[in-house]
């Protein structure tokens, strides 16, 4: 069946994607907060490491002042991919499945999907977290090893989710 010939089903907005919204609402406020604590923590004059080499070590800096539009980017960021998510869970029909859609299975197939969309909505803004919680922590400690510590198990956590939406969407065809 091809995606404009699938049936239109509309998912309801569930108690958990009530509650998934809301965590995220909270992870954002925390990563503003933290990102206004560790800008108002160093001086204005003060060099803050901005980019570190392979092995952790800085090689490039920006000023105090500038420090507070860089650790934004992540709390932008936490914000916009959670509200792109949001819009495509209204169009579950358009999605592409590892299964043929069919009006038996489509309820069934599009509340995996939308689902999945939730949790990934979670495990992005988590992901920005880790990135802004690496940033801040390579700031005062600089060092960047722990960038690359932080992201990895995030990452995993990202694609472990959609490996489950996968799994879920062929057992349930």
């Amino acid at each position: 069946m091809r995606k404009n010939e699938r049936p239109k089903i509309k998912i309801p907005y569930s108690r958990k994607h009530l509650c998934t919204d809301i965590a995220i609402l909270a992870i954002v406020l925390l990563m503003a907060a933290a990102a206004f604590v560790a800008a108002g923590s160093i001086p204005d004059a003060g060099q803050v490491p901005s980019h570190f080499d392979f092995f952790g070590n800085p090689d490039a800096y920006i000023s105090g002042s500038q420090l507070l539009r860089v650790l934004l980017v992540p709390v932008f960021m936490a914000l916009l991919f959670p509200a792109l998510f949001s819009v495509l869970r209204l169009f579950p029909r358009r999605f592409n499945y590892p299964v043929t859609i069919t009006h038996l299975n489509a309820a069934k197939q599009y509340q995996i999907s939308v689902d999945m969309i939730y949790e990934l909505k979670l495990s992005i803004s988590i992901l920005f977290v880790c990135m802004e919680g690496a940033m801040i922590y390579s700031i005062f400690r600089k060092n960047g090893y722990y960038i690359f510590a932080m992201l990895f198990p995030a990452l995993f956590w990202v694609f472990w989710i959609i490996a489950k939406g996968f799994r879920a969407s062929v057992r349930n065809r």
